[in-house]
């Protein structure tokens, strides 16, 4: 019996302009400089969306793990279908998920998937918080990143030990962190108060 064909291309280096290439419907695709994390960034996106155009929902690049970018496209698309109101258009979530998929993916896009755990995690919180983000809105999306890794382990895209050791990482805590405090809301100036009753008044129909 022969070797099955391997369905995806292979992470080459084309010698003469030492840049990495993968070879697609017998043309060349140059990726950037070899063995860089760009390049492998961006082969691991062409494989990503060649495993997304799969009917198998575990199809992965054989000998390997799915690496982060994979896990983020394919949930990427669930959420897409997921996250709609009843006519169909696109919830808020979906925003939501996009902002921390972008930290994850600028740090650890191309690295395996089985290997982003607590100390990964807590990388890409600092990322947020360098980014000015105010502490609930980091626990929050970090929260988020959570959540996505669970999903890929509910659909067999990861072990589960991955997501249970994210679990492990705990949120920041008032006065323990470097990320900033939102300002507490203030009551409305009473004057503010007496000023707006009267519309609200007439606005009721009273």
């Amino acid at each position: 019996m022969g070797r099955p064909k391997n369905p995806f291309p292979t992470y080459q280096l084309h010698k003469p302009c030492g840049q990495a290439r993968v070879r697609l419907d017998d043309q060349d695709i140059y990726l950037g400089k070899y063995d860089s994390p760009e390049s492998r960034q961006e082969y691991a996106r062409i494989v990503a969306e060649l495993t997304a155009s799969n009917p198998s929902p575990k199809a992965s690049i054989p000998g390997t793990s799915n690496s982060v970018n994979q896990i983020l496209l394919a949930f990427l698309r669930h959420a897409q279908q997921h996250y709609r109101r009843p006519d169909g258009t696109p919830t808020n979530e979906l925003k939501e998920y996009r902002l921390p998929m972008r930290p994850v993916r600028e740090l650890y896009g191309h690295t395996p998937a089985t290997g982003f755990g607590p100390v990964a995690l807590r990388t890409v919180r600092e990322r947020m918080i360098q980014r000015g983000w105010c502490r609930t809105r980091v626990n929050k999306q970090i929260g988020r990143v959570k959540r996505l890794f669970k999903w890929a382990v509910g659909q067999e895209l990861l072990p589960v030990a991955v997501s249970q050791s994210l679990g492990c990482v705990e949120g920041l805590q008032r006065g323990r962190t470097e990320a900033r405090e939102t300002n507490p809301v203030q009551p409305v100036p009473s004057e503010v108060v007496e000023a707006t009753l009267p519309i609200c008044g007439r606005l009721s129909g009273r």
